[in-house]
């Protein structure tokens, strides 16, 4: 949980700081049965996602949209009794230049598709790959509070799982309980997932945020600093739904690093917002 959050409000208020951006959510998903083994469905997925991220195609598609780099994250519920294991993986791509979503999924349905036959898995083009484009960068940031994108991407070991599967902290409840299928279950996810990222960036993108380079692992043993917080402002349900339905959350974020409660003040002013600190 605190990896967590340290890692999406960092990821926050890197995106708000470079409305030059724009923000595409890609989903890669992979077929499966109740039979397939979690680590050989991870192992396919990120060969055949890496496949359409290589060779000469991939550099001129990167040229004609003004690529700048990708964050990703892996999801996994599972369904015991129907499908099995379900491993997908969430990608936000940034670019400097606006694409269709058409133009995307062109480039990457087909080969990803092939892709994953080529490395022994199976796909169907209607649920294998989807994209979508948030409109500007604060709706961007929207989706790093709450993945529409976002949520998906750095909580999602704490999603309940849709279509009566499990979140693997769900399973986690169960073997605490007991459950001997659950403590098989989740000894599988344990080991096919140990040593993996919360979030992965491509290379020079953190560095292209202003995010700092510390581990997961850095983070889950470093001290809590109380010290640097400080409250700015406490904004009531009502306000704060205003916020949202307006997609000002992460433009407010980066309003409040300059550590000004005027300025505070003068942004729910300038957004026709009835509140003040």
């Amino acid at each position: 949980a605190k990896v967590s959050e340290i890692r999406r409000q960092a990821l926050l208020t890197g995106l708000a700081s470079h409305a030059e951006l724009h923000y595409y959510l890609l989903t890669f998903t992979i077929g499966h049965k109740k039979q397939d083994r979690l680590n050989r469905l991870i192992d396919i997925n990120t060969k055949a996602i890496n496949a359409t991220r290589s060779g000469k195609y991939w550099q001129s598609f990167k040229d004609q949209i003004g690529y700048i780099g990708t964050v990703s994250t892996l999801e996994i519920t599972v369904n015991l009794n129907a499908s099995g294991w379900h491993p997908h993986k969430h990608v936000l791509l940034l670019t400097t230049k606006p694409v269709s979503e058409e133009e995307i999924k062109n480039y990457f349905s087909d080969r990803y598709l092939k892709a994953v036959f080529k490395y022994g898995g199976y796909a169907t083009e209607q649920v294998a790959f989807d994209v979508e484009y948030a409109k500007d960068y604060q709706v961007a940031a929207e989706y790093v509070l709450k993945w529409g994108a976002m949520e998906e991407v750095t909580r999602s070991h704490l999603k309940k799982a849709r279509d009566g599967g499990y979140s693997a902290f769900q399973l986690l409840e169960l073997a605490a309980k007991g459950e001997s299928w659950a403590i098989d279950a989740y000894r599988e996810f344990e080991k096919a997932t140990k040593g993996k990222k919360l979030l992965t960036f491509s290379h020079g993108l953190k560095e292209y945020l202003g995010l700092d380079d510390l581990t997961d692992q850095e983070i889950a043993e470093s001290e809590e600093q109380d010290t640097d917080w400080n409250l700015l402002a406490a904004i009531d349900w009502d306000t704060w739904k205003i916020i949202s339905k307006k997609h000002l959350a992460g433009k407010l974020l980066h309003v409040a690093r300059l550590n000004d409660t005027q300025q505070i003040n003068n942004f729910f002013q300038d957004n026709g917002i009835d509140f003040r600190t």
